[in-house]
Order: C-alpha cells, then structure tokens, then sequence
C-alpha cells in the first residue's frame, strides 16, 4: 500500500471542528494540496456558522442520529466502545505513540498513526501499520465513507469521504 503520510494527516485536519482559523489554513493547504481545492472553494460562500452546524450534525449530535460517526467503536461489534479503544490504545502503545485528548479510536487519531508509521518506515512499523488497517480502520470505514456522502451536502465533507474511500477501501480491495 502506498500511503501519503502529508494526505493522511490532511484527511485527519478534514475531522475537526471548523473555527475562524479554518478557511485560511485549509486554503493554504490546498495551494499544496491541488486535490483539496474541489471542497475548499465552495466554502467562500458557506458561513462559519452552516459549516459549524454541518460538522456537529455529522460528526457529533446529528438528530434523530449522528450521521457518520468518526469513532471506530460506533461502527465495530468488536465489543463495547471501551475494549475497542482499549485495543487500539495496545497498538498505539505498541508504536510507541497516544492519543492525545481524543479516544483512541477517533478516525483522525488512526489516520495520524498511520501517517507516522509510513513516515517513520522503521523495522516492525509496516506490520503495525498493516494491523491498524486490516484490524481497526477497514473493517468500518467504507460504511462510515458511505454514511458520510450520502448524508451531506457539503463539498469538503464529499470530498473527504470519497477521498478516504479512493485512498484506503479501494486500494485495499485492489
């Protein structure tokens, strides 16, 4: 698999909630980026607050549910949401890396994680990475990448779900 580890860690950007700052760093990301401005140029016209309320609605406190959950253990029956974590923390101990104020199995989380293991390239690095996508990521992700298309209109949020799909379900699958 031949993963980008900057592509990675943008995807992961693409999860967090929008604030004033949002618009100029993700604009010059996609100076950098040319695959990025397809969902970056529409948001000249949304206001902060539409987008805001489009990250909460699904991501975070959709109604009547969360639309696409970036959680792993919303999408897994591997057990509670706590042995899931609890599995991903061992990996992430493993690599020699944590979480940082978010759950183990938030999807940016495993999308940074795997940016540094194709980065770092160290002996042992290419099977954990191949755990945390054969294991943790894959398993739910082309529902969470369907989940997401279909439930917004948003092109940011298009673009991230058919870009995850792109980059990791279908190159699995090939």
């Amino acid at each position: 698999m031949n993963l980008d580890p900057e592509r990675l860690r943008t995807l992961a950007l693409l999860l967090a909630s929008p604030d004033a700052e949002s618009r100029t760093v993700l604009g010059d990301l996609a100076r950098n980026q040319p695959w990025l401005q397809p969902g970056v140029e529409p948001l000249a016209t949304v206001a902060l607050e539409r987008w805001q309320e489009e990250h909460t609605r699904l991501f975070i406190n959709g109604f009547p549910k969360v639309v696409a959950s970036p959680f792993a253990s919303a999408w897994t029956r591997q057990g509670a949401s706590g042995e899931v974590q609890q599995k991903i923390g061992l990996l992430y101990a493993e690599a020699g890396v944590t979480a940082q104020d978010l759950p183990p199995d938030y999807l940016g989380s495993l999308l940074e994680c795997a940016a540094l293991l194709t980065e770092r390239n160290q002996l042992g690095d290419a099977a954990l990475l191949e755990r945390l996508l054969h294991s943790h990521l894959l398993p739910w992700l082309q529902a969470f990448t369907t989940a997401l298309e279909q439930g917004t209109d948003m092109a940011l949020y298009r673009l991230l779900a058919r870009t995850l799909a792109r980059d990791l379900v279908q190159e699995q699958a090939a």
